[in-house]
């Protein structure tokens, strides 16, 4: 059954049908009388096994909105399922999605991107499609299962020269004896500091100096707390930059960049 209560100027319908309770706001009480029958035609639909009758998009947005949304990597995840919503798997209906879809997708997405960004797309893909089955029940099986995944790209297999580091720092404008002004030079005082550390581009934006210069604890890393106990060479990197400039940047699109940077110096990849 469905209860409307308002809050302040809002309208808060809740929904409790078969066990599952959910909630919304408002601004008037007809959009969450509307939203609670909605929401209460999806949880008896899925009690009896029935297939919502929704595009696929309905999935992707949902997940976007409720799974993504409590990720890190939310940022990142929302701009992968805005190219999905932009396709022409978007529009097929769930009672109907199929393997042949997810492989004809994939065939036109490979002709766009690397295998690599296919894979990511891919990962997040099964995981949204999981989730629909065995939570939402908006599907009964996982149709992207059975489709071949594209053969992964070959790992790189060679270091960068110490050559190629001085001519990248050059050209992005970071002294070793001056703290760094600009931008690009933040980003060759991280790059710096990631060849000394092994650190990736996450972990050294999310830095807090507990000593400063000395030892930079790592709060998030990937699955678990990390400290890092610097070397000289780092330790001075670090002392010297503090890295102030690097928590705003978007490292994708840094990556991008370095990556131009390394073209015009005649480094390859």
């Amino acid at each position: 059954m469905a209860s409307f209560n308002k809050r302040g100027g809002s309208w808060v319908a809740q929904v409790c049908r078969n066990g599952v309770r959910k909630s919304g706001s408002f601004d008037t009480k007809s959009e969450a009388t509307e939203w609670a029958a909605k929401m209460e035609a999806e949880i008896l639909a899925g009690a009896r096994g029935e297939i919502p009758n929704k595009p696929f998009s309905a999935l992707l947005e949902r997940y976007r909105d409720e799974v993504s949304s409590t990720k890190r990597s939310e940022r990142r995840e929302r701009l992968r399922i805005g190219l999905l919503l932009r396709d022409e798997i978007a529009g097929v209906p769930l009672a109907d999605l199929n393997a042949t879809h997810f492989a004809k997708w994939r065939d036109r997405r490979l002709q766009q991107v690397s295998a690599a960004s296919v894979l990511r797309d891919w990962n997040l893909l099964s995981h949204a499609l999981s989730v629909a089955m065995r939570e939402w029940r908006w599907l009964r099986e996982n149709p992207l299962k059975p489709v071949r995944r594209p053969r992964p790209p070959q790992p790189r297999d060679r270091r960068i020269s110490l050559d190629e580091i001085e001519r990248l720092l050059l050209a992005l404008g970071y002294s070793r004896t001056a703290t760094p002004k600009t931008r690009t030079a933040c980003v060759g005082a991280a790059f710096l500091f990631a060849i000394e550390t092994a650190m990736r581009a996450g972990e050294i934006v999310g830095m807090q100096w507990r000593h400063p210069g000395v030892r930079p604890c790592v709060p998030q890393a990937v699955r678990h707390l990390r400290r890092c106990v610097l070397h000289d060479a780092a330790a001075g990197v670090g002392r010297l930059s503090q890295f102030r400039r690097v928590g705003d940047f978007r490292f994708h699109r840094e990556g991008i960049a370095t990556t131009n940077v390394a073209r015009k110096s005649s480094i390859a990849s």
